[in-house]
């Protein structure tokens, strides 16, 4: 989705990035389901959750962007 919009029109893009933003808060959630039944120790999992953090917070200014 990411690369999707990045290679098309301005006006194309919010749909593309709004499902983007969608799959990373569901990958959110699996990353702290994982770390509830122990298939995570905290030290990965609150890498994990930075690196996520971080590529919200890009998804989020690009779509500011566009608004």
């Amino acid at each position: 989705m990411v690369i999707t919009a990045g290679a098309i029109s301005k006006e194309k893009k919010l749909p593309y990035l709004e499902k983007s933003i969608a799959t990373l808060n569901l990958l959110k959630i699996l990353i702290r389901l994982a770390k509830d039944v122990r298939a995570l120790d905290n030290k990965k999992y609150l890498e994990l959750q930075e690196n996520l953090q971080e590529i919200g917070k890009m998804l989020g200014g690009w779509k500011k962007s566009l608004l």
